[in-house]
């Protein structure tokens, strides 16, 4: 798994805490049964949302967060700006 995809990985496991899950969570990488453009979206925004709560301004927060993803800034403004077929609200708030 390159670290790239560990990044990604950690993302789910945000919600998860259970290390048996974790593992089953990536085992389903390995073999390709979860998309890692949605986890990369997911990832994007998340990070973003982070810095943004921390001061950074949200330009300043894409050009981290696309630093770090090793992605354009424009590919993680993209993503940042274009909804997911299921909100993120509604996945932050299904796991409360």
């Amino acid at each position: 798994m390159t670290r790239r995809e560990q990044l990604l990985c950690r993302t789910v496991f945000g919600n998860i805490r259970d290390a048996q899950a974790q593992r089953i969570v990536r085992q389903l990488f390995d073999i390709g049964l979860i998309d890692i453009k949605v986890c990369e979206r997911l990832a994007i925004h998340n990070l973003t949302e982070q810095l943004f709560r921390q001061g950074v301004a949200r330009c300043e927060a894409l050009r981290q967060v696309a630093e770090r993803l090793c992605i354009s800034y424009e590919k993680a403004r993209n993503c940042y700006y274009s909804p997911l077929k299921t909100s993120i609200h509604e996945l932050a708030n299904s796991n409360q």
